[in-house]
């Protein structure tokens, strides 16, 4: 009788034990999710932008890094604006950032504002103008939606470009 006994309540602490495991693993997700909400790193990716120009008849070189703190999913919206604020064009496609810190990389005119969707890269403006990116991501582990400020380079002026 003593062994019967012994036996059922070992089944219940072993009841217990996984009902606690389970509980560690739902809350597990639910402190990711409070984490992301409440206490991880604004913005979830970070750019920085610079317009080099190369001649004067030849679309600029732009220097671009986007450094992300954790690995996200979601739209990129590249605007080119002129000196008065005015915006010149916009273009949006999808993009995916892992948290890894780079170096800015040179990104030719034509593939900076590719969207993969075969629309046309706009004129480079022949006034003083800015390119501006911004995102629109969710974390890749728990859904947790962000919206960046906008990050832009410096205004440039195509006439002080070189010949």
């Amino acid at each position: 009788m003593q062994r019967l006994y012994m036996g059922h309540k070992m089944q219940g602490r072993w009841a217990a034990v996984l009902f606690m495991m389970f509980g560690v693993i739902i809350a597990k997700d639910q402190l990711q999710v409070l984490w992301d909400k409440r206490f991880a790193e604004r913005p979830f990716v970070s750019a920085h932008l610079e317009i080099r120009p190369v001649f004067a008849d030849v679309p600029p070189v732009i220097m671009y890094d986007a450094d992300a703190t954790q690995p996200v999913d979601g739209v990129w919206i590249a605007t080119i604006h002129a000196e008065n604020g005015q915006r010149l064009f916009t273009r949006r496609g999808p993009g995916s950032y892992n948290a890894n810190i780079d170096n800015p990389k040179p990104w030719p005119w034509e593939t900076f504002f590719d969207n993969e969707r075969g629309a046309p890269s706009p004129r480079v403006p022949d006034q003083v103008f800015k390119v501006c990116v911004r995102y629109i991501i969710e974390a890749r582990d728990t859904g947790v939606y962000d919206e960046t400020p906008v990050f832009c380079s410096d205004y440039t002026n195509p006439e002080e470009w070189p010949k």
